[in-house]
């Protein structure tokens, strides 16, 4: 059993256990109402309340492969949903730390102001900062969807401002223009960049893009500066590294593959693959450059390639370490 803490959901409409009325989430949280499950209509949401996660497993699901894990209520322990603990593809990323609720599992009651739940056996929800929940909106709708939302972008990836700033996800979660240009500041990995245009402001993200850019502002690698960048390193997690080893590394629904120029935490080194890759491909960049393979750097620091046919191939790896350790995480790969 878990330990004992309280919960507590306000908002003037909160959703609710259909079978107990345990308050799970203020009904503003919604993220979209298009969702489907075996049961009819769902709702994805941000972190639920009041809820206990079940064991994680791989599903294959409409929109790709996820590490889910289903929801049930901490009171009367009806399933209600499931939780997306990971995202095979990186186009569907942003859905990770989110829940779907199925609406035949859920009701809606107006006016509860503040509702308290004491229960053991629930999990805490993981509690984001408006600066995350803004940065993650941010990248999906630059990196991913901003012709989804109706957002016009120029061939260098740029919106307006005034523009992002009006689109629903926006006014519904009331960011402000200054939390906006906190954010674009203070990102730890330097994802956006904002310029000034004739008086006009203008956001773009650095990396990472799914949509096509005509003229992503980056610069090139070549057989003459090759040299500048000594460490070039893609992060995985192992679970990942059979396919990875037998095909090579892929764009996995993004424009690039993405690598460090670099170890997290060395100078100049602040993006490029995840703080908690289990496992660090090292690449023979300057083979692959001499094969004719393009890589680029972007504003942000991230070494991109477009690969061969979108991949990186196995022959290019230089040596593949586990990062816990820093040894070697396949003995057909020995560090050289």
């Amino acid at each position: 059993m878990g330990r004992k803490f309280v919960l507590s959901v306000s908002g003037e409409k909160v959703w609710c256990c259909r079978i107990c009325t345990t308050p799970l989430i203020d009904n503003n949280l919604m993220l979209s109402d298009k969702y489907t499950s075996s049961t009819g209509e769902a709702f994805l949401f941000t972190e639920a309340a009041n809820v206990c996660h079940g064991r994680q497993r791989t599903e294959k699901l409409r929109s790709g492969i996820y590490l889910i894990c289903d929801l049930h209520c901490v009171n009367c322990h009806q399933r209600l949903g499931w939780h997306y603990e990971e995202s095979v593809s990186e186009e569907q990323k942003y859905k990770e730390g989110k829940c779907v609720l199925e609406k035949q599992q859920i009701a809606l009651q107006a006016h509860r102001r503040k509702i308290s739940m004491s229960r053991r056996g629930a999990k805490a929800p993981r509690i984001e900062s408006r600066d995350v929940k803004l940065s993650k909106a941010v990248s999906y709708v630059l990196r991913h969807g901003a012709e989804k939302v109706g957002l016009k972008m120029d061939e260098g990836g740029f919106v307006k401002v005034e523009d992002l700033m009006a689109i629903p996800d926006m006014k519904k979660n009331k960011f402000t223009l200054e939390e906006l240009q906190s954010v674009v500041a203070n990102n730890e990995k330097k994802r956006f960049h904002m310029e000034e245009r004739d008086g006009v402001s203008w956001i773009r993200a650095n990396q990472g893009h799914s949509l096509k850019i005509e003229s992503l502002a980056t610069k090139k690698i070549t057989k003459e500066n090759v040299t500048e960048y000594p460490i070039v390193v893609h992060g995985t997690y192992k679970k990942f590294w059979p396919s990875i080893k037998r095909e090579g590394l892929r764009k996995m629904g993004r424009n690039h593959v993405h690598f460090a120029k670099g170890l997290l935490g060395e100078e100049s080194v602040i993006s490029g693959f995840r703080s908690s890759s289990e496992v660090l491909i090292f690449l023979d960049l300057a083979q692959a450059v001499d094969d004719g393979i393009v890589f680029e750097e972007s504003a942000n620091g991230v070494v991109l390639s477009e690969g061969v046919n979108g991949i990186i191939a196995p022959k290019y790896f230089k040596k593949v370490l586990a990062s816990a350790t820093m040894e070697p995480f396949d003995t057909d790969y020995p560090e050289k």
